[in-house]
């Protein structure tokens, strides 16, 4: 949850800056093909211990793409 929550902040600013120059629909496209394969992906790997690494980049990839949700849906 940690990694998760450290990278949708991150990128919430991060995406929030680059909407000025990409739009929002090159946004939604981008989180959607993060959200479709990370959960493709989640339902063919199988859990190992020795893949540490793999419990971070889940969550962190998840949180990239929630945070373009979340700042792209707001209509300031």
């Amino acid at each position: 949850m940690i990694c998760f929550g450290a990278v949708n902040s991150l990128s919430s600013y991060t995406f929030g800056k680059l909407a000025q120059y990409t739009g929002r629909i090159a946004l939604f496209c981008f989180a959607a093909v993060i959200n479709l394969s990370s959960a493709i992906a989640l339902l063919y790997w199988r859990p190992h211990p020795d893949q540490l690494a793999v419990f971070f980049v889940f969550p962190a990839l998840w949180g990239m793409a929630d945070a373009v949700w979340q700042t792209q849906t707001n209509d300031n």
